[in-house]
């Protein structure tokens, strides 16, 4: 699992999206800009420092944080 524990990012992304529920536009999209990038940064690393699987997971709470902040 290369020490990657899901459950405690999936608790930062779920922390991070309640306080970017009160965010103004602008901070929005420069979130969704760092999520994006997080995002290519995990297709990068996974079969390689992560899991394919832990990859994907993370990228799917990724995109669900940045269809959240574009609603």
């Amino acid at each position: 699992q290369n020490g990657i524990d899901i459950s405690l990012i999936d608790a930062k992304l779920v922390n991070a999206k309640s306080l970017l529920d009160s965010a103004s536009p602008e901070e929005k999209n420069a979130a969704i800009n760092i999520l994006k990038a997080y995002i290519y940064q995990l297709e990068a690393l996974s079969g390689k420092k992560i899991s394919v699987e832990d990859a994907n997971t993370l990228i799917n709470y990724a995109k669900d944080l940045i269809n959240h902040l574009e609603s």
